[in-house]
């Protein structure tokens, strides 16, 4: 469906790596729309965080591991339904996030900023 769908729009485009991390932080600033269709579940998906620092809108399937990441960060669709993925794809165009708040929220999982909760949960537990 996806593949099918992207052959009618000359602006949607797969591209497949490996890439530098200074490569994907110029793709991801250059694309509108990054999409996720996960069908299970991939924990903290690092696209989604990816996509997120760079300001980039993301859809993902609704699974809880992509809601419980991106929150009301970006948009969803139902896992697995083709057509309401279409639809969202349509739709996206008219949504707009503000491109700060993603980076801003995105650096909530620097590893910085991780590895000090990490720590504190030790320290409680020691």
């Amino acid at each position: 469906m996806v593949l099918n769908y992207s052959k009618k729009y000359q602006n949607i485009h797969f591209i497949e790596g490996p890439f530098s991390e200074e490569e994907v932080a110029l793709i991801y600033s250059a694309i509108d729309l990054y999409i996720l269709p996960s069908l299970s579940g991939e924990g903290c998906p690092t696209g989604l965080l990816e996509a997120l620092a760079s300001g980039t809108m993301c859809l993902a399937s609704d699974l809880p591991e992509n809601v419980c990441t991106l929150r009301d960060k970006g948009l969803y669709f139902r896992a697995g339904d083709p057509k309401d993925l279409g639809e969202k794809i349509r739709t996206s165009r008219f949504e707009r996030l503000d491109e700060n708040d993603l980076k801003k929220y995105a650096r909530e999982f620097d590893w910085k900023n991780i590895s000090k909760k990490i720590m504190y949960v030790y320290n409680e537990v020691l």
